[in-house]
């Protein structure tokens, strides 16, 4: 744990700013008083001089030591509830020379009152018994030479509580900041003289982890002020203009030097209605007396070199939303600017839907007003006459583009920093999706384009250094599936088409599970990317795809797995992170430091940091300014070719992976007919399932053309008498089915099976051939107990023993088959 205090000096510490008498790293202070009572509260008294001090001036130093007061069990009821703040108070005194410490009960093993350096921090923690969850103090004072706000920069994944001379000053719970790796910014009221600082942090399953930094310049305050509500104004929504519905400025009433010069558009018109100076919290948003009228607004922000903005809304969200989709619909689009305004429309109405609507929520009136700044911008430009309305466009957009794969409407998230323009590329950082967000719903109706915030706040780092950000989302819920890099690679091509990005900067970030699809990313296509950002990573899969499942799928897994070959990769750069963070689904530290085992023995230039980050440094920050020296001269977005290396024909869900086609076989009369429809609902279903409402192209066997052999994957469903194209390349095939006999790669199986085989087109190698047969059509239906979008073998075989299924399996083409009975 440390702090940093802007404009302090102490005389231990050099002008360095480093700790002088490095031998007085660890001091077990001494207790005056101790009154442990009735054995449930405990009482200690402390001389004022004990705690740690350091004087606020014109300089800065890292303040490198604390004094720690003790831990305790959060494990208690008060008043009938838990109150973890109440675990231990203390109580300061202006004029008192001693401190009086008061907790609930006598701490944990080994936790004794110490003043702790960094150096013997760690140490001095190790020795204590640590519970599943406990409140941690420690204390230090700051001298002021003036009655001032300074801002208290936080880095921690504690839940904390800061008070300042016995005063709460803020409740931290920074859930949101420690996934996006950014520092809370708490405006703190210091007193001339002497102020007393104390922290209480609860800490789950070990030591408390804490950084601080203390501003007095007031060089954060804007953004300190801001990040309390995500902008400046009251709300975004306003029923009506009224006295009691008017457009404010707010924010902490510490910060109230903050003064900042705002300008009003009116989005309708694009005029200029309010311009003003030196506004500060509190200020109303009028002409004089005339309040602003019903309308959408966007407002701009300005404070010595800091600006932003934020749009808001007088009158009714739904009658706004209403009139733009109308006011769109006047025009004439091309299919890529409809799929933009298509993807605002669905969110507008996921949003504006009774059981979302939320009128007095903050988080969702910011999704309101940006999805309606969004339409309103793509009418500016309809209006304009741009031509091409999402070309080279700076800014945070939800765009969609069709899937080559199978005519599909897919949707990304993509931010461009306002310096982009089209004389020079710009690097582009793709942020990949994690398993647990993506389940049950498509990327448009995901918690992933719900968190608004999270984007926001990942762009304002990207708008400093100038770096592109693509969200590229999902076609299904993410498992390792090579499918699944496809749809990222299309989402990266529709970004090069509508914007110069400099194709040898494009770079993969993964936390969680992202890290393992950010991996299979780069297996996928192993010349695209410049580098590859590990943070609190998991990098390979495991076997969660079927229960009980055969050792063919542990052979899947090891085939698909990333990081060997990702660290075996010389043209992409590796930075692994982890800060040790507790938070559920983040991989854990020991997976991080295995990678690094097997790796750094491969290659020296791995970049890692394991542990917390440098105080005062943001995750993005240094995201940013390492991938700035990150390139790949050799880049080639072609893809690798599948899993041909590991002896795979496929597997059966690489059909999926190339634009296809459904061949419905036509050529066997009415009751053949019947049967291959049944499977082909079933098919369609599974498929509508696993893509979130997609639908494959289906053909009939005589509508297939020479350009679709050549160019597409082909699913054939019946068999070769029934199926025109299967019957013209039967000879290139591995399956021969016919006269009650069946045989794949020349194993005999029952004519009685059913079967889904994959192999390569014989009229294009590139492509796929994935075989739905049966010798009897009747056992057709029997196929459809593979499941071809999650099947990770090159062929499966059903057939009836006695009463029940029994499926064989053969993971590779040319092994052995195996047998399991459902």
């Amino acid at each position: 744990m440390s702090w940093k205090i802007t404009h302090s000096f102490n005389p231990l510490v050099s002008k360095t700013g480093r700790i002088l008498a490095a031998n007085i790293c660890l001091v077990i202070f001494g207790i005056s008083t101790l009154d442990a009572g009735d054995g449930r509260e405990m009482t200690r008294w402390f001389e004022k001089t004990e705690i740690v001090s350091m004087d606020l001036g014109k300089g800065a130093c890292e303040i490198s030591k604390y004094n720690f007061l003790g831990s305790w069990d959060t494990d208690f009821k008060a008043n009938g509830r838990n109150s973890w703040k109440d675990t231990v108070r203390l109580n300061y005194e202006r004029d008192s020379a001693r401190l009086k410490l008061t907790a609930r009960e006598a701490g944990i093993n080994g936790a004794l009152p110490a003043l702790l350096s960094l150096d013997a921090e760690d140490a001095y923690f190790n020795k204590i018994s640590w519970k599943d969850s406990q409140v941690s103090a420690m204390a230090f004072r700051a001298i002021s030479p003036q009655r001032q706000t300074a801002i208290l920069e936080v880095d921690t994944d504690n839940r904390l509580a800061v008070y300042v001379n016995s005063k709460l000053v803020k409740e931290l719970v920074p859930t949101e900041n420690v996934e996006l790796g950014i520092n809370s910014l708490i405006p703190v009221p210091l007193e001339e003289g002497e102020n007393m600082c104390f922290i209480k942090i609860v800490s789950p399953a070990g030591p408390p982890r804490l950084r601080m930094l203390m501003a007095l310049d007031q060089s954060k305050d804007f953004q300190a002020a801001w990040n309390t509500t995500g902008g400046f104004l009251n709300k975004q929504i306003y029923a009506k203009a009224s006295d009691r519905e008017v457009p404010t400025l707010k924010w902490d009433d510490l910060l109230g030097r903050l003064a900042v010069s705002v300008e009003v558009h009116d989005m309708a018109t694009g005029q200029i209605v309010l311009k003003k100076e030196s506004l500060r919290s509190g200020s109303v948003l009028r002409n004089g007396l005339d309040y602003l009228g019903e309308g959408f607004y966007k407002i701009s922000y300005k404070s010595n070199k800091d600006e932003a903005y934020e749009y808001f809304l007088v009158g009714s969200p739904r009658r706004v939303f209403e009139d733009m989709k109308n006011a769109l619909a006047k025009f004439s689009w091309d299919d890529g600017a409809q799929l933009n305004i298509e993807a605002q429309i669905i969110r507008g109405k996921i949003l504006l839907d009774k059981s979302n609507y939320d009128a007095n929520n903050r988080a969702w009136q910011e999704k309101v007003v940006y999805t309606l700044g969004s339409l309103s911008e793509l009418m500016k430009l309809r209006e304009r006459n741009t031509g091409d309305y999402a070309r080279d466009t700076p800014g945070l957009h939800i765009r969609g583009f069709t899937s080559e794969i199978d005519r599909s409407r897919q949707f990304y998230r993509l931010y461009i920093p306002s310096n982009y323009t089209r004389a020079r590329g710009i690097p582009l950082m793709l942020i990949m999706p994690t398993a647990i967000s993506a389940r049950g719903r498509p990327f448009i109706e995901s918690p992933f384009m719900a968190s608004h915030r999270n984007a926001v706040q990942i762009c304002r780092f990207a708008e400093k250094h100038g770096v592109g950000i693509l969200w590229p989302g999902y076609r299904n819920a993410p498992e390792g599936w090579s499918y699944e890099s496809v749809h990222a690679g299309e989402a990266l091509r529709a970004v090069e088409k509508d914007y110069n990005i400099d194709a040898s900067r494009i770079s993969l970030y993964g936390i969680c599970s992202g890290g393992f699809y950010a991996g299979r990313l780069v297996m996928k296509y192993p010349k695209r990317f410049a580098a590859i950002v590990y943070d609190r990573a998991i990098f390979d899969g495991k076997a969660s795809i079927e229960k009980d499942s055969p050792g063919s799928l542990d052979e899947w897994l090891e085939a698909i797995n990333p990081s060997g070959r990702v660290a075996n990769n010389p043209g992409i750069n590796i930075f692994v992170l982890n800060d040790g963070s507790r938070t559920e689904g983040h991989g854990e530290m020991k997976l991080s430091e295995e990678f690094l085992q097997a790796a750094l023995p491969l290659r020296n230039d791995i970049k890692h940091l394991l542990g917390r980050r440098p105080t005062g440094v943001e995750l993005w920050d240094m995201i940013f300014g390492w991938l700035a020296h990150c390139k790949n001269d050799g880049h080639d977005s072609a893809p690798a070719n599948g899993l041909d290396e590991s002896g795979y024909a496929g597997p059966i869900s690489e059909i999926f992976s190339r634009p296809f086609i459904v061949v419905e076989g036509a050529s066997s009369g009415p009751g053949g007919a019947f049967h291959i429809r049944a499977a082909m609902r079933l098919l369609s279903g599974m498929y509508n399932r696993q893509f979130y409402g997609a639908d494959f192209i289906v053909k009939k066997d005589r509508d297939v053309t020479k350009d679709d052999l050549k160019t597409k994957s082909l699913i054939l469903v019946g068999n070769p008498e029934s199926n025109s194209v299967w019957k013209k390349l039967e000879l290139g095939l591995p399956v021969k089915v016919g006269n009650g006999e069946l045989a794949i790669s020349g194993r005999p199986f029952s004519g009685e099976s059913a079967f889904m085989a994959i192999c390569r087109n014989p009229s294009n190698r590139e492509n796929h051939i994935l075989l739905v047969g049966a010798g009897d059509l009747r056992n057709l239906i029997f196929a459809t107990n593979i499941n071809p979008c999650r099947a990770w073998f090159d062929c499966g075989v059903i057939e009836m023993e006695g009463d029940r299924l029994k499926r064989g399996i053969i993971g590779k083409l040319g092994m052995p088959v195996s047998g399991e009975n459902d």
